[in-house]
């Protein structure tokens, strides 16, 4: 449902600090991206038409490196480019998702010229990636919340400055890491002049991996994936009042900024708020918040239009 996913966008962009045509913009462009630089299963497209480029990579792999990065920009060219740069199996690290997808994922990178091997989450992931270590390969792992993953009560989570308030990360990645005795090596996928930028920062700790991220995110905040779950794992930020609201078939939502409750306006209602709007958009939003006023008992005040 993307008209859902950028309306929180535009929601969670406020909330992070741009003002509200930023934020308007943001969503916009991240819309646009979620079927081409977000989907995982495009990146070989991606790579080709738009072309990549490294940056700062050494020569040769660092001995007992997990490299790390982020869901930002067209993020799954990072694990190509490592696997294209240093001619190696890319082992990529994710939750559990359906065995479909991740067939997608190794389908994707292998159209692009890379070789790639998914470790899922589980009880043999640790051994899995001891072994791909040993065996020369590169091992790569996303460090920020992904797809659906909403907090989890009982994991130790740390936060880290990001915009104007603080994002929630795992610590699981780096402790991992530690474990294993392998150093984190940050790597980024960045827009850049008519191509990507594989940009290799090095070796960094869990706080400044998010710091150098939150910089990423200030310059191109529509190339960050997780706006659109940003509320989940996300302390303090601006406040916003916003109500967005947007039509999916012949229903239209509404989604509350303070609390992201969201309702379903009935259809009567919905072909009256259309009418409306196509005389005067002020006759509209007071029919909005006339049925939120119904549904909530509150007053509801600014009303955004998707």
């Amino acid at each position: 449902m993307n008209k859902l996913r950028t309306s929180l966008v535009y929601l969670n962009a406020k909330r992070y600090g741009l003002a509200e045509a930023e934020a308007r913009q943001c969503a916009a462009r991240w819309g646009r991206h979620i079927d081409t630089l977000f989907d995982q299963a495009a990146a070989d497209k991606v790579a080709q038409e738009c072309g990549l480029r490294t940056v700062g990579f050494p020569d040769v792999p660092t001995p007992g490196t997990l490299y790390v990065t982020a869901h930002f920009s067209a993020y799954t060219l990072v694990s190509i480019a490592l696997s294209r740069h240093y001619n190696r199996t890319i082992y990529i690290v994710v939750g559990t998702p359906p065995a479909e997808f991740e067939q997608t994922i190794v389908d994707s990178v292998t159209r692009a010229g890379a070789r790639a091997v998914i470790i899922r989450s589980n009880f043999s992931m640790l051994k899995n990636i001891r072994n791909a270590i040993d065996e020369g390969s590169l091992v790569v792992s996303l460090i920020d919340v992904p797809w659906h993953r909403l907090i989890i009560p009982t994991r130790d989570y740390s936060r880290f400055d990001f915009g104007a308030g603080q994002i929630g990360a795992s610590k699981s990645i780096f402790s991992m890491a530690e474990r294993l005795g392998l150093k984190t090596c940050f790597v980024l996928c960045e827009p850049g002049d008519g191509q990507f930028r594989i940009v290799h920062y090095g070796e960094m700790s869990q706080a400044r991996c998010f710091e150098t991220l939150a910089e990423a995110v200030a310059r191109h905040p529509d190339h960050f994936e997780r706006f659109c779950e940003l509320h989940a794992y996300y302390d303090g930020g601006r406040r916003t009042d916003d109500i967005v609201t947007f039509t999916v078939g012949e229903n239209r939502y509404c989604v509350r900024a303070w609390d992201y409750k969201s309702w379903k306006l009935s259809k009567s209602v919905s072909a009256a708020i259309e009418t409306a709007l196509g005389a005067d958009e002020t006759e509209a939003t007071g029919l909005i918040r006339s049925e939120l006023q119904r549904l909530t008992d509150c007053a509801h005040e600014q009303i955004v239009y998707f």
